[in-house]
């Protein structure tokens, strides 16, 4: 999967990869991460809208690890709510 990161975050771009792998997508084309908030990771794919919501995001201590429960989205012809096409809980090292 090729990934152009414009935020900088590689916790984020790691967290794009596990999303898309967890969902069994594969993108034929490079995922762009846009921009991210506290909620969200804004993607495009070919000129087309992804998103992956964050629900519950927290620390644990004994394993210096993020835990994040999401969703992934995809948004058509600029739709408002997107069609969700998966979601899970992940781990990452920080």
């Amino acid at each position: 999967m090729n990934i152009q990161n414009k935020t900088g975050n590689e916790i984020l771009e790691k967290m794009v990869k596990r999303v898309f792998s967890e969902c069994g997508i594969e993108p034929k084309g490079t995922v762009v991460i846009n921009d991210y908030d506290s909620r969200r990771t804004y993607m495009d794919i070919d000129g087309k809208e992804y998103a992956v919501r964050t629900w519950n995001i927290y620390e644990t201590s004994s394993h210096k690890s993020l835990v994040v429960e999401w969703t992934l989205y995809y948004y058509k012809d600029g739709e408002s709510c997107g069609t969700s096409l998966g979601d899970g809980i992940n781990r990452f090292r920080v």
